[in-house]
This record gives C-alpha cells, structure tokens and sequence, in this order.
C-alpha cells in the first residue's frame, strides 16, 4: 500500500515496468499478477491507472499472440491477435472487393466499361500526317459526290394501256 503514495501515477508506471521485465512465462501467473497490482493501485489510490499503462500491461499478457511473427497465423489460429505492424502489412496487402468483385464475372471477364489508352507524342505526329493526306483524298470524293450531276427528265402523262 505504501508503494502508491505521492506521485502515484509514476509509482505505477515504475511497478508496471518492474512486472513486465519479470517475464513471467506462464499466462495464468501474468494475469494474477497484473490483477493483484492494479487492484493494489485501486485500494490505495481510489482511482483506475492511465489507459497508456492498462495497454501495457494487456500487451504483456498477450504476449505471445503479439510476438508471433509467422505470417501465416491467421489460418492456424482460431481468433488470431495481430500487433499493429502485421495489421498493417496486412492491409496492404488486401485488394477493396468494390475494385475487384464488381466488374469480374463468374468466368473471370471483365465487365467494366472499357478505358481508351492515352497516344503518345509520336503516335499523335504520325496520325497528324497520315490524316492530312488522307483528308485531301475524302474532299475530294465529297466534292464529286455532292456535286450536281445531269437533270434526268421523264414524262409522266403518256398512259400505258391496260390489258
């Protein structure tokens, strides 16, 4: 109880590190002794510790599943705890199903609006010239085409006899 006096947050940041260094293997064993300790906080202090050092102290307990660096974790544990760091690597490695299962097919087709790639400096250079000599080619076929041709005359009143 004395352990807790004065600058009590200090004293049980100091307590929790000393616990933590201990390395207690046995997780039933952790687990009552980070109880009996924030209980001896609470009955000398009347207040719950810092949530910084509740985390710690819940990092401590859980730490093998923490340490675990296999990667391959989440398929061989039930419930697997990820630390921050394999949570991530993990969503970076994730694809958002909105990108993939949305526009893919059961027969693996895209179905997606198609996208028109960009032409390139040299590709637009080369269509410029192609299109200008092929452009004199169509006025002119237009210019012909559209021209007036001969006025075709028929005589609709001369009757054909009837049989």
């Amino acid at each position: 109880m004395a352990r807790f006096k004065g600058d009590y947050k200090a004293a049980f940041e100091a307590a929790a590190s000393e616990l933590i260094e201990e390395g207690i293997k046995d997780r039933a064993e952790r687990m009552q002794a980070i109880d009996a300790l924030i209980d001896e906080y609470i009955n000398a202090t009347g207040e719950t510790p810092d949530a910084k050092q509740i985390e710690r102290l819940t990092d401590y307990i859980l730490r093998e599943e923490l340490f675990d660096s296999n990667p391959d974790k989440i398929t061989r544990e039930e419930y697997p705890i990820l630390s921050e760091r394999q949570l991530h690597r993990r969503r970076s490695m994730e694809v958002p199903l909105e990108s993939v299962a949305e526009h893919i097919g059961d027969g693996g087709k895209i179905h997606r609006a198609p996208k028109r790639r960009k032409r390139t400096l040299r590709e637009n250079l080369f269509m410029d010239e192609a299109v200008k000599s092929r452009n004199k080619e169509r006025r002119r076929k237009y210019a012909e085409f559209t021209r007036p041709g001969p006025v075709k005359t028929y005589f609709l009143s001369e009757r054909v006899p009837q049989k």
